[in-house]
């Protein structure tokens, strides 16, 4: 059996690296605010449904963007999340195993209790190539109107990539394959496996001129998405899974 490190990265807040913290709109959005809210978010949501994985034997890198270490370092303090502050060229040098596997998400999403499990079991290697595995169908939880749906995501983010050495340790070759476009992903992940959270201080609403609180967006999304509902019961039934507390769902 291949000697394989697993990763998740995790991204909380990263400056001048991936393209929409370069947008203008993020310099009037990252406040102090923002970005202590962000942590909490993690802790809330995030980091609770990486604990509960039933494959533990991972690391998480969690990405911070250097203009707000204080506040993530006040924070965020489990023993499990290593915070990140050079896209991790360093630490990757200081891994030797014949090959990481990274598992992608964001800081305020949830990945359900075999999320882990799948990836370690569909991990595939070659000493030369990097491989991977996309998420695209996955199911949403907007927490203002606390209603649950499915959800496809066309360009998804949610990839699982296995890299060799002789790759990993490549800090330009890795850095451009870590994070390239994500349709060029061949294998397709199990549906329903990951949660995206909805939530007011996401960057995607402000960027897209979006609000998640509106009556307007409640009804779209009650006509677009499958399996939609507001039942706080079926709600449950589908988070508890991911690591969410009971009194989050009946508020």
């Amino acid at each position: 059996m291949a000697d394989v490190q697993y990763i998740i990265h995790c991204w909380l807040d990263v400056e001048g690296f991936l393209g929409v913290s370069k947008q203008p709109f993020m310099q009037t959005v990252r406040t102090q605010a923002w970005a202590a809210e962000r942590a909490n978010l993690f802790l809330k949501y995030n980091l609770p449904s990486l604990l509960n994985q039933e494959f533990q034997d991972f690391r998480i890198f969690l990405f911070c963007g250097k203009s707000f270490k204080p506040i993530h370092d006040q924070l965020i303090t489990h023993p499990k999340v290593e915070k990140i502050y050079d896209y991790g060229q360093q630490v990757y040098q200081e891994i030797d195993s014949e090959y990481v596997n990274i598992m992608r998400i964001d800081s305020d999403d949830m990945f359900r209790n075999d999320l882990m499990d799948e990836v370690v079991q569909r991990t595939q290697v070659h000493p030369k190539l990097r491989t991977c595995m996309v998420f695209k169908n996955v199911i949403q939880w907007n927490v203002y109107h606390n209603f649950v749906s499915d959800y496809r995501l066309p360009r998804s983010p949610f990839c699982s990539h296995t890299f060799p050495k002789a790759i990993y340790k490549k800090w330009d070759a890795f850095g451009k394959q870590q994070f390239m476009d994500y349709k060029t992903c061949p294998k397709r992940g199990t549906s329903g496996k990951i949660c995206i959270v909805r939530h007011t201080n996401n960057v995607t609403w402000p960027r897209i001129g979006k609000d998640p609180t509106t009556q307007q967006y409640l009804e779209r999304e009650k006509a677009r998405r499958n399996n939609f509902t507001t039942n706080k019961s079926e709600i449950f039934r589908r988070l508890k899974r991911f690591g969410v507390n009971k009194g989050d769902v009946f508020k």
